[in-house]
């Protein structure tokens, strides 16, 4: 443990970070959790604000997981700006931040957990990056063991990732231990859905991204008029139009399970949800459609 600023203390290893919380624990305090990959942006910064409304010490950890790669050119190229990370994290005073390495977070006398979650993670993202899920599963699990907190804090951009993680902590008896707290999707001026992989795109790129939005924003005012299949295609065919990019799905789903609906009065409540390529750079978002 290493101080960064009398606000921020800096933790590479799990029992050092354990010892600390311990002693939170010890004082009663309630302990917030917000996890990242880093390369942080605004959309993490506002997840941690909002933890810090909740709980009176919150821990952020910063852990370019291995595991939910199924691209090693992916993981090599993910940005890893630690430094910057850690000023931005000292300017909102969060208190703990946990960056470990590999063998931390997986240690080899550790049995690795594993999860069941059934058709939540065979569609959608699940479908198109092969054992994704499984890889989030096993890191926020051994993520929770060592935080123990009593609030989880996650952005809705990932709404898959949101549902994987809920049926994790039910699969791990902590449905009453751990709050849960789906925020919603931090967005550029532009709508552009804030991602660490925004920062490789060009200029152009993000303008053209921004359109992902528009087109997520028009589906609420068309589907009255339309089946979701037709808009389903309609959506697909507006993303094919923008150049340097290439959609890989738009789905209308149940928002309780992302099952696909056939017909708006089949659910309460629907999700749109996409995954588009622009410029290499595959990035996904998605929004309550009602």
């Amino acid at each position: 443990m290493r101080p960064i600023n009398s606000y921020v203390y800096l933790f590479k290893y799990a029992h050092s970070l354990e010892a600390f919380l311990l002693k939170a624990r010890e004082e009663d305090q309630k302990i917030g959790f917000v996890p990242t990959m880093g390369a942080l942006h605004a959309g993490h910064l506002s997840l941690i604000t909002e933890a810090q409304k909740h709980y009176d010490l919150v821990v952020c950890s910063i852990f370019v997981n291995p595991a939910q790669f199924n691209d090693p050119a992916d993981l090599a190229k993910y940005p890893r700006t630690l430094e910057r990370d850690l000023e931005l994290l000292a300017s909102i005073h969060t208190q703990a931040v946990y960056f470990p390495e590999v063998d931390d977070v997986y240690p080899q006398n550790t049995t690795t957990e594993k999860f069941q979650f059934g058709q939540l993670e065979e569609i959608l993202e699940g479908a198109h990056r092969p054992g994704h899920f499984a890889g989030v599963g096993m890191v926020v699990a051994r993520l929770l063991r060592i935080v123990q907190p009593h609030g989880l804090l996650l952005g809705e951009k990932d709404y898959q990732q949101c549902l994987i993680i809920a049926s994790l902590v039910h699969q791990m008896g902590l449905t009453e231990q751990i709050q849960l707290h789906f925020c919603p999707t931090a967005r550029e001026v532009s709508g552009l859905a804030m991602s660490s992989r925004n920062e490789r795109l060009s200029e152009k790129g993000k303008e053209l991204a921004a359109q992902i939005y528009l087109i997520i924003q028009a589906c609420r005012d068309k589907y009255p008029h339309f089946t979701p299949v037709e808009l389903s295609d309609w959506a697909m065919h507006s993303l094919e139009a923008l150049p340097d990019t290439r959609p890989e799905y738009v789905a209308f789903a149940d928002a309780g399970n992302l099952l696909p609906i056939n017909g708006w009065n089949e659910s309460k409540e629907v999700r749109v949800l996409v995954a588009v390529w622009v410029e290499g750079i595959r990035l996904i978002d998605n929004a309550r459609l009602f």
